[in-house]
């Protein structure tokens, strides 16, 4: 599409012949902390199945303190965004996209969340683990990092139910630790929570 847009689909990767009719939309409504950068480009449809991803690339003009957090998006057959990735590089954005749509660059500009499943200086000495809802509003999380009195600890997360735990060893002493959690998305943006337990 002009020097806007382009779609290079590998040999192979359509399971039968069509017309491709490229062609630019406006730009797709967002979810709260995203924030929209070019219209919406269309290459197939969104319901043409893909054997193998496509490689997508979008000009778009990126303010200087949204680059880190660009990457494409595509509609979903339901209107809404879905996260694509990738990177900004020399005014525009590439990525592989295994799913047809309409592509679109944004930014992902809000962190994730982190709910403690536990009250503030709460005792856990009976408790197996520690645990946490955490969830992100669009380009999903990333990592997570946990640390109880500097030290880090593994965590194991269930993104299905947005259940992050860390599950402890041996019986508590009833005594007083420092826990921080970072919790990073896909666009870079990153939350932290500090608090205080007993055990």
């Amino acid at each position: 599409i002009g020097r806007e847009a382009t779609c290079r689909i590998p040999a192979g990767a359509l399971y039968e012949p069509l017309f491709c009719r490229p062609a630019r939309r406006p730009a797709p409504c967002a979810p709260e902390g995203v924030v929209v950068l070019s219209p919406a480009y269309r290459f197939l449809e969104a319901t043409t199945p893909l054997r193998q991803a496509a490689q997508i690339a979008v000009a778009a003009s990126v303010p200087r303190s949204l680059r880190l957090r660009a990457a494409l998006a595509r509609t979903t057959r339901r209107g809404g965004l879905a996260f694509v990735g990738g990177h900004y590089t020399e005014g525009r954005i590439a990525a592989s996209c295994r799913t047809a749509g309409d592509f679109a660059v944004v930014a992902d500009t809000m962190p994730p969340r982190i709910r403690p499943l536990f009250e503030e200086g709460a005792d856990l000495s009976s408790a197996e683990m520690l645990r946490f809802r955490v969830g992100d509003n669009f380009s999903g999380v990333a990592s997570c990092t946990l640390r109880i009195d500097g030290e880090w600890v593994p965590c194991d997360r269930y993104p299905v139910q947005s259940l992050l735990f860390h599950r402890f060893d041996g019986q508590g002493g009833r005594r007083r630790h420092e826990a921080e959690l970072t919790v990073t998305d896909a666009s870079g943006n990153t939350a932290r929570w500090r608090g205080v337990f007993f055990r």
